[in-house]
């Protein structure tokens, strides 16, 4: 292997120390989700930045047996159409992933509608505009404000598997 090979090689693996950028989401005021918080900490971050972007650009990978992980806009999203009072996809949905529940996002939506989506908690999304936190946070303000809201995102530049 050439010294321009290794160097390359050592450069693809270099990332970002997770508890140096959670430090600095909270230095800018912001917090992780909790839950979320224990994956985000394990993944490969190359780099990471700030940014506020229309709700109308954001995506949820849609794990429903029709669309297998395909990216859809939030308003094409189970926990939208939830919102809108077709649960059919949602409750689908809870079945292929046990932590999520129609009784749990019914209280989420509670708090959302006395308190609203509290601004600290950012939304936090792939180089893609892919959500991968935040996404019944993004469903709510769709609903509420609609899609031309702006959001404050932490765009994650994340190393993808093999």
């Amino acid at each position: 292997m050439s010294e321009t090979e290794q160097s390359l090689q050592q450069n693809q693996e270099r990332y970002v120390d997770n508890v140096a950028i959670k430090k600095d989401i909270e230095h800018h005021g912001y917090v992780l989700d909790d839950v979320w918080e224990k994956y985000f900490l394990g993944l490969k971050i190359i780099d990471y930045k700030f940014e506020q972007l229309k709700l109308k650009d954001l995506y949820v990978d849609d794990w429903q047996d029709k669309n297998m992980g395909k990216p859809v806009k939030i308003k094409e999203s189970p926990n939208y159409k939830y919102l809108c009072g077709d649960k059919t996809d949602y409750i689908i949905r809870c079945k292929n992933e046990p932590s999520h529940s129609c009784e749990l996002f019914d209280k989420l939506i509670q708090i959302f509608n006395t308190e609203g989506v509290n601004p600290a908690n950012i939304i936090c999304v792939d180089e893609n505009n892919h959500i991968v936190d935040g996404a019944h946070r993004a469903s709510w303000l769709v609903y509420k404000y609609g899609e031309d809201y702006m959001v404050d995102v932490l765009k994650l530049f994340i190393k993808q598997c093999q």
